[in-house]
């Protein structure tokens, strides 16, 4: 993932936790592949 991609999830994941919703992944879907950002251990 990108250093956009990795800087979305952060953003996300502090919206999501002001209403209380607790961020378990984020799947980042390319042309060939996805990614797990929480395989990856970004969250």
């Amino acid at each position: 993932p990108s250093m956009a991609d990795r800087n979305l999830t952060t953003k996300l994941q502090d919206a999501l936790n002001l209403v209380g919703v607790r961020t378990l992944d984020h799947i980042v879907v390319g042309q060939e592949d996805c990614v797990s950002l929480a395989e990856l251990g970004y969250l």
